[in-house]
């Protein structure tokens, strides 16, 4: 044993001694008042100190404490993720691209709905037709006559029953010039005039502001070969559009009418409404 331990060994001893002999000394009534002197507990600390005991409450770290570190630690981890897994930047080239094709795929949506409302004045202006063509009467007196004499009309004929035709839509009489014109169509297509009996129709529609039904007859005129009216029906199916309230369609018929016929005596007065479009 070491000098150190004996000289603790005695120190205990004694100290161990002088607190039995203090506590035989006092009244059996009243406890012993080891916590009440402050000099006694100094001695302990002192004992423990010497022989390396700490306290309990010296060593534990206070919950409080212990929570602070764990918190800043959780903090310095997080922080360790974010730095190793960095947020992806978009280059301005890359968000330039985007904003193209954002560009490309409107530009697309708004041709699709031009092609669509297209394709429904088409089918408007058919079903018009057809309605237009359903409500006439069958069995009127002029028509019934115009029937019986087609089978049995010549050339001169023809051209008599043309002109009066002309004759009733310069007289606003629209409604018989389109049964003139349309006796004379039953009768014959191939003839010179036909073509021309087609596109009066079609003005007298235009004239009873029957839109959808003058598109379908000037679309008839250009179905003719080498027609004298081809310029004056695609002109007219232009300004039917446009009497529509159509203007991308009207703008395609027009467009139409100098690339396919340049140079003719539409074309300034085209180029006028195609500006105003």
């Amino acid at each position: 044993m070491s000098l150190k331990n004996s000289f603790l060994m005695v120190l205990i001893f004694s100290f161990s001694t002088f607190i039995f002999f203090n506590c035989a000394g006092t009244k059996g009534d009243e406890p012993p008042d080891f916590y009440g002197d402050d000099n006694q507990q100094d001695d302990l600390d002192d004992i423990e100190a010497l022989l390396g005991i700490t306290s309990s409450d010296e060593t534990s770290e206070p919950v409080e404490t212990q929570n602070t570190r764990g918190e800043q630690l959780n903090l310095l981890e997080g922080n360790e993720v974010l730095a190793q897994e960095p947020e992806e930047e978009v280059t301005p080239a890359e968000k330039q691209a985007l904003e193209n094709q954002i560009t490309q795929l409107e530009d697309q949506l708004r041709q699709k709905n031009v092609e669509i409302s297209n394709l429904k004045a088409d089918l408007q202006s058919k079903d018009a037709l057809i309605d237009d063509l359903s409500s006439r009467p069958t069995s009127s007196t002029s028509s019934q006559s115009y029937a019986s004499t087609s089978t049995s009309m010549g050339t001169s004929d023809y051209e008599m029953r043309y002109q009066e035709g002309r004759n009733a839509f310069e007289g606003k009489n629209y409604e018989a010039a389109i049964q003139y014109f349309e006796s004379l169509l039953s009768m014959s297509t191939t003839h010179s005039l036909a073509d021309n009996a087609q596109y009066w129709i079609g003005e007298s529609h235009y004239a009873l502001k029957k839109y959808d039904a003058a598109i379908i007859d000037f679309e008839k005129v250009l179905t003719f070969p080498k027609s004298n009216k081809n310029v004056d029906a695609q002109f007219k199916l232009g300004m039917c559009y446009l009497k529509k309230g159509n203007s991308a369609k009207a703008a395609e018929e027009f467009q139409r009418l100098n690339a396919d016929y340049p140079g003719n005596r539409f074309e300034q007065r085209v180029n006028q409404i195609l500006s105003g479009l």
